[in-house]
């Protein structure tokens, strides 16, 4: 059985604008055809060249971000819109120095700023940071273009991909086998600038879907979360 005809079953279902075939997948119920979603990024150096905007820029300018975003589906007949290319966006505003890349290249974390689970920080200027506002400006530009016709995602980083990011990656992977403990009290503490501001903020911003992943120790089990 295809996922398709899983979802549709037998029942006919009359011709649906790309935002409602996507939240009918979501939520299960029949649907005319299976819509076609990437709740991450299809961004390609091709498409940058089809939407006439590049990275860096989209990864910081609202309207270059959101520009871009709505390429996948004017140029490629995605059913959805999701304007978050990177994963440092959260990161920049906790205080990361980032090094924005090149339009063939991923903006990175030049280097940790935290060791211990007590150095954890959430700013009181988070949500006002120029890099998280970029995204909600750039949702909202989304929802205004297309209104009600393309489902447009948010996305939020998890407190396991915030630590990778504010920690480092091999500290932090060793601090899960030496400190389990240290590691718990990190990934709680970060989760509050996931789950109480950035997803959040994405719905307000009007995404139909905030896409977050959430990460349990033992296997590392993926837990997408879709609001």
């Amino acid at each position: 059985m295809t996922i398709e005809s899983e979802i549709r079953g037998t029942v006919e279902v009359a011709p649906m604008a790309s935002r409602t075939r996507v939240l009918a997948a979501l939520r299960r119920r029949p649907v005319d055809s299976t819509p076609i979603v990437n709740p991450t990024s299809n961004v390609t150096l091709e498409l940058m060249q089809l939407a006439g905007v590049a990275f860096p820029q989209a990864h910081r300018d609202p309207g270059a971000m959101a520009q871009l975003a709505a390429a996948g589906h004017t140029e490629l007949g995605f059913d959805t819109a999701m304007p978050v290319f990177s994963i440092v966006q959260e990161a920049s505003a906790l205080g990361c120095n980032i090094d924005w890349g090149r339009a063939d290249e991923w903006p990175t974390v030049t280097e940790p700023i935290w060791t211990t689970a007590d150095d954890i920080v959430i700013p009181g200027s988070f949500m006002a940071h120029p890099d998280i506002r970029c995204v909600l400006e750039a949702i909202r530009s989304l929802r205004h273009q297309f209104g009600d016709d393309v489902a447009i995602f948010g996305k939020a980083m998890g407190p396991w991909t915030l630590c990778y990011s504010t920690f480092g990656l091999e500290p932090f992977l060793i601090m899960t086998i030496d400190d389990p403990s240290g590691t718990e009290r990190c990934l709680a503490r970060l989760k509050e600038a996931t789950v109480t501001a950035s997803a959040p903020a994405s719905i307000w911003a009007r995404a139909n879907a905030t896409v977050t992943s959430f990460r349990r120790r033992r296997g590392y089990r993926r837990r997408p979360c879709h609001r």
